[in-house]
């Protein structure tokens, strides 16, 4: 089985990422910065090689951060296997 693909905003990456990459030491993180760009790693990751398995949909994205984008990637992930939603309260509610 290959790495998860985990696409997450890179405010929650510096947030969380600690606790994150310990539950899941071989996941790929994807980071998605306030402009819609996505690194991993620091590595800029072109658009059609996202591919995310998960994506996390926290709460800043909604106050200020690149939904648009991010909406963009989920659409055309056709790998995508989870989408959680801040709106579904697992980080803050909305």
């Amino acid at each position: 089985m290959t790495a998860p693909r985990i696409l997450l905003t890179a405010s929650a990456l510096d947030q969380f990422g600690p606790e994150l990459r310990a539950a899941a030491p071989d996941a790929v993180w994807l980071a998605l910065d306030d402009q819609g760009g996505v690194t991993h790693d620091g590595a800029p990751v072109g658009r059609d090689e996202v591919a995310p398995d998960v994506a996390w949909l926290t709460s800043d994205l909604v106050q200020g951060g690149a939904l648009r984008p991010v909406f963009g990637i989920v659409v055309r992930a056709e790998g995508l296997r989870w989408l959680q939603s801040s709106a579904a309260v697992f980080d803050a509610p909305v």
